[in-house]
């Protein structure tokens, strides 16, 4: 990774938290906007299709060699693997409001022209929140035919495909079973953990066992290319629900790489951190349960394992159901993570969780109105994607009430 790329910026994260001394691997990246379009008219939804690199190397690495060790094998791997399902959205780079430049990627990507008025702001989260925590904000934007002035696809060199979906065939996407290259963004549609005493920031080391930072160096139409991207753990989630007193079990955790992306982004910078202008409280998340895959073992018996290690609940893997596979972070990462569904009562509650090791995780019990809270339009979370996709999942489908 040159270290003069304009998108990541790895680093690693220092802090002591209850006067143990931690530290995690950490990227800069820039913050974003997507948006839903919906074309009225036609009752269609509009997305992009686009390579990302950082999918591709996923993908890649994940049944080859280390891509760095030479080139890709494009016979085994042909570059369609890489081809992504999105939201139109684009980076925030330019000294404009959100709304001004949703408007823009609107009409880049897709050819719509738009006034500002018509993007309606949805709500505001944080992505890639174990590595990079960029700040996402997500609009909903109704469009007409007579909008449409251009065929869109993008500017410079990019090369986007525009492509409209049914309604029932955007459901298809979020049902049970779904498998996707589109990240959970596109499928969305503090107690003693706050006892962090100092922070501060170094470079990442190459003997990283969580991020490697790459350039990866593509030809596509003739036109060499270059993405710089980050290779990191496929990963499980988990949305549990305890029938026995209808609560959805979600953990809260300090996220380094959060409190990272809201300090560098509020000030540019990451020098001289004020514990006191910005409390390590803005660092905290609430999330489903989840965990990185990094033992020889099937994906459901790792996520059983996450479940009794930060929630407390033994359950057999009988009774975690496999809801959807999709990738996070498509623009830096490109990981898999698949997300499951599991009932759980009080009857299997056999540890009070909290993590293993030198982990600090809360767990909490949300009522079914209190997580309505957080996807409702307007809603401000320091949540992942993956977290409200999977409130969103649950309320359309396990719910009380929710039509099967």
């Amino acid at each position: 990774m040159p270290k003069d790329s304009n998108w990541i910026k790895p680093g690693r994260l220092h802090y002591i938290e209850n006067d143990v001394e931690k530290q995690v691997d950490i990227i800069k990246t820039i913050d974003g906007v997507v948006v839903v379009l919906y074309n009225k008219a036609r009752e269609k939804l509009i997305f992009v299709r686009q390579f990302r690199g950082a999918v591709y190397e996923g993908i890649h690495s994940a049944g080859s060699p280390d891509m760095s060790k030479g080139e890709a094998d494009l016979e085994q791997f042909p570059p369609e693997v890489g081809v992504t399902l999105e939201l139109c959205g684009g980076a925030v780079d330019k000294d404009k409001s959100l709304a001004e430049i949703a408007k823009e990627e609107v009409l880049e990507e897709c050819g719509y022209e738009v006034p500002t008025e018509s993007l309606q702001h949805v709500y505001d989260y944080r992505s890639g929140i174990g590595t990079s925590s960029s700040a996402m904000s997500l609009f909903y934007c109704e469009v007409c035919d007579a909008q449409k002035v251009s065929a869109g696809g993008g500017i410079g060199e990019e090369k986007i495909q525009v492509l409209e979906m049914s309604l029932e065939e955007s459901r298809q996407l979020v049902q049970t079973g779904a498998t996707t290259n589109g990240g959970p963004t596109c499928l969305l549609g503090l107690l003693c953990m706050e006892n962090v005493s100092k922070i501060w920031l170094g470079p990442l080391p190459q003997d990283s066992p969580y991020v490697k930072p790459f350039r990866l160096y593509y030809v596509q139409n003739g036109v060499e290319k270059n993405w710089d991207l980050l290779k990191v753990h496929d990963s499980v989630a988990i949305i549990l629900y305890n029938t026995s007193r209808q609560k959805l079990v979600l953990v809260r955790q300090f996220r380094p790489a959060v409190y990272h992306g809201i300090i560098s982004s509020a000030k540019g910078t990451f020098d001289e951190v004020d514990l006191k202008e910005f409390p390590p409280a803005i660092g905290v998340t609430l999330e489903l349960c989840a965990g990185i895959v990094d033992k020889n073992k099937s994906w459901v018996e790792i996520a059983r394992e996450e479940v009794v290690e930060e929630c407390g609940y033994d359950v057999p893997v009988e009774r975690i159901e496999e809801v959807m596979v999709y990738r996070s972070g498509v623009g830096s990462s490109g990981a898999k993570q698949t997300m499951y569904y599991c009932e759980v009562t009080d009857a299997d509650k056999a540890t009070g969780g909290g993590g293993v090791d030198d982990e600090i995780i809360e767990v909490v019990e949300l009522s079914l109105e209190e997580a309505k809270r957080m996807i409702q339009q307007g809603a401000v979370n320091n949540s992942p994607p993956s977290c409200l996709m999977g409130l969103m999942w649950f309320f359309a489908n396990r719910a009380p009430g929710a039509k099967a």
